[in-house]
């Protein structure tokens, strides 16, 4: 089977080498054999218990880096920035910065949502949308669109 540890990381929960202070152990020995802290758990009690990992996640705030953002393009809606070389798009965990999101969240005061992502290694412009919204749905339904057809 498969073991991995979940815990706290600085008052966040994570997965993997983050969370050596574990508070539960989750050993996967193959499909639907789930087991935490050695009770065994049926698929769809660890579909809610992974489900409130995710909530949990979600209510850690993502860390602000204020590195400057070359920004191409802005409106009410949409931002277009330069992602230079080396820099991931979105950070592993929230409690990470260091990403083209973080500094994204710093410039606008709220964390963006990405539209497309391209390689760490590559530098180029990535379109993200400032909220939630009509503009953010259809520009999503564009791109995937496309990345179809492209395909």
């Amino acid at each position: 089977g498969f073991v991995f540890w979940i815990g706290t990381h600085g008052g966040a929960w994570g997965f993997g080498k983050a969370a050596r202070s574990a508070r539960m152990l989750l050993d996967v020995n193959g499909p639907g054999l789930y087991r935490r802290n050695k009770e065994l758990m049926s698929p769809e009690d660890y579909a809610a218990w992974k489900q409130d990992i995710r909530k949990r996640s979600r209510e850690i705030p993502l860390v602000i880096d204020y590195d400057p953002v070359e920004v191409v393009y802005e409106d009410e809606d949409l931002l277009a920035v330069v992602k230079p070389c080396g820099l991931k798009i979105h950070p592993a965990h929230r409690f990470v910065g260091g990403t083209l999101v973080n500094r994204v969240h710093g410039y606008l005061g709220s964390a963006p949502f990405t539209l497309h992502r391209i390689d760490q290694s590559t530098s180029g412009i990535v379109l993200m949308a400032k909220r939630k919204g009509p503009v953010l749905s259809e520009m999503s339904r564009q791109i995937r669109l496309h990345l179809r057809h492209a395909g």
